[in-house]
């Protein structure tokens, strides 16, 4: 958690592991969001709801107002996509109580 707003980023497993001997992964874009100073951000890559779930308990809560709840994943309308075996509603995704009715401190 930083002072001020940030970045809270879920990202899914993209299926691409191994490519070019890297992780298909969005880090290099929030990367460079922290180095122009525009954003600090705290990232997890996760494969399982209960890795979101997690991540987002211990995240989420404490962000300073204006900050970006950011998932990084596949999904179809209405839904994310973690990985092949995982994926989640919006709506049930909406009711974890981390998020539900959760607006950054501040």
């Amino acid at each position: 958690m930083t002072g001020g707003p940030q970045i809270c980023c879920v990202e899914g497993h993209w299926g691409e592991e191994g490519r070019k001997g890297e992780d298909a992964t969005i880090r290099p874009m929030l990367k460079m969001l922290r180095q122009w100073d525009y954003w600090p951000f705290e990232h997890k890559k996760c494969r399982t709801l209960d890795e979101a779930r997690s991540f987002l308990e211990s995240e989420w809560p404490g962000s300073a107002a204006g900050s970006v709840l950011f998932f990084a994943t596949h999904g179809c309308p209405g839904e994310i996509n973690l990985s092949d075996e995982q994926s989640i509603s919006l709506g049930d995704l909406g009711r974890w109580e981390c998020l539900a009715g959760a607006r950054p401190a501040g």
